[in-house]
């Protein structure tokens, strides 16, 4: 198996130095990947959250808005229905 130009060392080393880097990279690209994909998802989730919370506000806003002139009173009380139009 080893010849007698190469002592038995420079096979330990050789091995030592194999699984060094094999273990090194292959730790090294794992966490590089899980960092980016789920910091990746993270930003998409709260981009996602982030559009949601503003469509619900601006719709409830205009809503508001359209409705502005029905705020606190009830629909019982002769106030104008909607369009501005008097009960008669």
């Amino acid at each position: 198996m080893f010849s007698s130009s190469r002592p038995f060392w420079l096979w330990l080393e050789f091995w030592f130095w194999f699984w060094f880097w094999f273990w090194f990279w292959f730790w090294f690209w794992f966490w590089f990947w899980f960092w980016f994909w789920f910091w990746f998802w993270l930003w998409l989730w709260l981009w996602l959250w982030l559009l949601i919370f503003v469509v619900v506000v601006l719709t409830w806003v205009l809503t508001l808005r359209r409705h502005h002139h029905r705020r606190g009173k009830s629909v019982f009380q002769g106030e104008p229905q909607g369009c501005g139009e008097k009960v008669r």
